[in-house]
């Protein structure tokens, strides 16, 4: 059995991100198949990364839209309807219920904004094995 632990370090470790990667594929670790994630937060919590690692690159090369100094680090903005779009859910609650179950797993953090649109701080896991 698998745990996840969030990973404390102030700015994310990613891999480089191309603007050809954009549309092509998400990366998923094969380690989250063996947590009790269900598939629908594997795969929004990959499109959180991606959005993230997209904020990143833009960090890096001098666009500070996405960098909150406060938290020394890169946040994104995704609207309830992008992920309802993403995922093929007509429900809103279903994707309030993932985004809150990836809270409570320390995997995002969100910030509510004037405007009802939150920051969310997407951070990476690390895998330890429980012995039982």
């Amino acid at each position: 059995m698998y745990e996840i632990r969030k990973n404390t370090t102030l700015k994310q470790t990613i891999l480089p991100y191309h603007e050809s990667m954009k549309k092509k594929y998400f990366m998923l670790h094969k380690e989250l198949f063996y947590t009790d994630m269900s598939v629908d937060e594997i795969l929004v919590y990959a499109y959180l990364v991606d959005k993230r690692n997209l904020s990143q690159f833009k960090a890096d090369n001098d666009d500070l839209t996405y960098v909150c100094f406060e938290e020394n680090d890169v946040y994104i903005v995704v609207s309830n309807q992008e992920l309802m779009d993403f995922m093929k859910i007509k429900g809103k609650p279903k994707i309030i219920a993932i985004k809150k179950m990836l809270e409570d797993r320390g995997l995002i953090k969100q910030v509510r904004q004037f405007d009802n649109s939150n920051k969310i701080y997407v951070y990476d896991y690390e895998f330890e094995s429980i012995e039982k």
